[in-house]
């Protein structure tokens, strides 16, 4: 099970690292997007970013099972984000189509890692519920 916590932590580290990466690409200037990103809002964002994510983990180190759950609901907001972001590749920015492009495929990318994220998540619920039914049969049995 410890393999598997590692792995989910690990995942939810790529999970940000991408978010902050196609975050910090959208300030590309070439990209000419409608409403441009202004840097002191992208760091208070990658701040906060960081900030969430930090918590969830020192959490899950501390083996809080409950830090699982508030790590899904922030993999789930930054995956959101990414969402975004290639609505706003197709639609709100009027640079090269090839930098739009491989920033969205960024953001697919990163959709993907916090649907991979969820699978590991759940493959480590149910180990902790297959101890949980184990140690209840040891106690009965």
């Amino acid at each position: 099970m410890q393999k598997q916590k590692k792995l989910v932590i690990s995942w939810a580290v790529v999970s940000m690292i991408t978010y902050l990466l196609v975050s910090a690409l959208t300030m590309i200037p070439g990209l000419k997007l409608t409403k441009t990103v202004d840097p002191s809002e992208f760091l208070r964002i990658s701040l906060v970013a960081i900030g969430l994510y930090a918590v969830a983990i020192i959490l899950a180190a501390l083996n809080l099972r409950l830090s699982y759950y508030l790590m899904a609901a922030i993999v789930a907001v930054y995956a959101i984000g990414q969402v975004g972001v290639i609505g706003t590749m197709i639609s709100g920015a009027k640079g090269l189509l090839v930098v739009r492009f491989i920033i969205g495929l960024i953001a697919v990318f990163g959709i993907v890692i916090a649907v991979y994220w969820y699978m590991q998540a759940y493959k480590l619920r149910q180990m902790y519920i297959n101890e949980r039914i184990a140690q209840i049969k040891q106690k009965q049995g």
